[in-house]
């Protein structure tokens, strides 16, 4: 009986540590696919104003604004009328992603409000 309770245990530990060294590869792996990731979506970030591609993990929110900045790297200003077009959006979802980009500080209003009113890039920010 102690025999066969010996060969239990040592059952056992042999399976524990078979899932402990499967546990650490997983580890390495998701760290990997981080890394990834992050790759993946940086280089998403700067191409997605030349292109209009789809990267699972960047979200649509974030390619639009990128094609928003894009367009202010080859003009000097911004209105509502040209995000509408830009981004093929309606007239208050467009003033929405203006002024999410003017609370992250990366464009300025010009303007109070009404037809007058563009963005500029914030010239304090080193792009």
């Amino acid at each position: 009986m102690t025999t066969s309770l010996l060969i239990f245990l040592a059952l056992i530990c042999i399976v524990l540590l078979i899932v402990y060294k499967n546990n650490q590869g997983l580890g390495k792996l998701k760290k990997e696919n981080e890394r990834l990731t992050d790759l993946v979506e940086s280089v998403a970030k700067r191409y997605s104003g030349e292109r209009n591609i789809n990267v699972p993990g960047v979200s649509e929110l974030e390619l639009k604004k990128q094609k928003i900045m894009h367009y202010l790297d080859n003009h000097e200003m911004v209105t509502n009328d040209d995000v509408e077009k830009i981004c093929s959006v309606s007239d208050s979802t467009a003033t929405n992603y203006l002024q999410l980009l003017e609370d992250e500080g990366k464009i300025v209003q010009i303007g109070g409000k009404g037809r007058y009113v563009y963005y500029v890039k914030n010239k304090m920010l080193k792009y």
